[in-house]
């Protein structure tokens, strides 16, 4: 079984958006999809049979966040940033999924945003092909 790695670079800084909202309370989350390749992390293009990556961020003290990201260019490297409200068990699930709209790949992870910084990698492996819910 390949596995894959979600590369999900945090960076705990304040959004420059207005509106009344209290900027202090969001980290920007900056995403990538990477490979592993002789124990070192490397950017690398989505797999050509991905043409949706669903990112979920769920926690018991804030609405669940769930953002999807077209593939257009596959060989591209995969980047996207999403705000996350700040706080503790930031559960960040990762899921690419094909053309028939079928789960590929998945991953997941735990994480507390607190720091201005925080860099995350979330391991993503092939599953057997799974409809979405």
């Amino acid at each position: 079984m390949r596995v894959f790695l979600f590369s999900v670079v945090v960076a705990l800084v304040l959004a420059s958006c207005g509106g009344g909202m209290d900027e202090s309370l969001y980290s920007r989350v900056y995403l990538s999809f990477s490979t592993e390749t002789g124990g070192e992390r490397i950017a690398s293009a989505v797999p050509p049979e991905v043409s949706l990556i669903q990112i979920i961020v769920e926690a018991p003290d804030m609405p669940t966040i769930e953002e999807a990201f077209e593939i257009v260019e596959p060989t591209q490297e995969f980047r996207t940033s999403i705000l996350v409200p700040k706080g503790l068990g930031r559960h960040f699930i990762a899921l690419a999924i094909d053309q028939e709209g079928l789960i590929i790949f998945k991953g997941d992870t735990v994480v507390d945003l607190l720091e201005d910084e925080v860099n995350l990698v979330i391991s993503m492996e092939r599953i057997e092909p799974t409809p979405i819910k």
